[in-house]
């Protein structure tokens, strides 16, 4: 609010460093954050724009900033690379063992335990089931579920579930999970789906805006949930 007249909603750390000027030493925080209220206004700077990583070259930033243009620019170098060897495809035979070290990412119930070859295969061989992957370099690190469920509503029209989002923690933010969406969206068009839904039960606002993102409204329906 004091340097560009918005107010932001912290989330995760992204960078932390230390640097030390002839007369001062500094500890800077950065946090991937969200702004909430306000619009980006030039208060206190000689000058603020959006650039690209590719862009860093051109200007000049304080010392203590290099770290966190090096970290950034880092990222986005790894993000090119991990989209140049991607690939987006429906689960075979050979995909279990990826799945499952992902779902261990999901929740501490996922220990590997119950018939999980027979439920894997009969998944494969069901039309209407799909585990949709995201694979870099032949590995399996992002992935959703797909259930496409008969109904006699909406002109008998089937409608769409999506469930088990999860990506590698290396691999996050760098649109792999958007591109399972994508892909499980495209396949519910080709069943002739009138919707698709999708439940989280992550509080975060970044998840809730990634989903969004991804066309998701948080707002037009109530979703409850009931353990059995």
């Amino acid at each position: 609010m004091e340097e560009l007249g918005i107010k932001v909603k912290p989330e995760s750390m992204f960078f932390d460093t230390v640097y030390e000027y002839p007369d001062i030493t500094v500890h800077i925080t950065f946090y991937n954050t969200y702004i909430i209220g306000g619009e980006i206004t030039q208060k206190e700077h000689h000058d603020i724009r959006w650039i690209s990583a590719d862009e860093v070259d051109l200007f000049t930033f304080c010392p203590a900033d290099k770290g966190i243009i090096d970290k950034i620019v880092e990222k986005e170098n790894k993000r090119r690379e991990v989209l140049k060897n991607l690939t987006v495809e429906c689960a075979k035979e050979n995909d279990l063992d990826d799945i499952l070290c992902l779902y261990t990412q999901l929740s501490p119930i996922n220990d590997g335990s119950g018939d999980v070859h027979g439920v894997f295969g009969n998944i494969l061989k069901n039309e209407g089931q799909y585990i949709i992957l995201a694979k870099v370099n032949g590995k399996a690190v992002s992935s959703c579920a797909l259930n496409i469920i008969q109904n006699l509503t909406h002109g008998a029209r089937p409608y769409a579930v999506v469930e088990n989002v999860v990506t590698e923690k290396e691999y996050r933010g760098f649109g792999l999970a958007s591109a399972c969406l994508d892909r499980a969206r495209d396949i519910a068009k080709e069943h002739n789906c009138y919707k698709i839904m999708l439940m989280t039960g992550s509080k975060k606002e970044s998840t809730l805006r990634f989903y969004e993102q991804a066309g998701y409204d948080r707002y037009s329906k109530t979703a409850m949930n009931q353990r059995l």
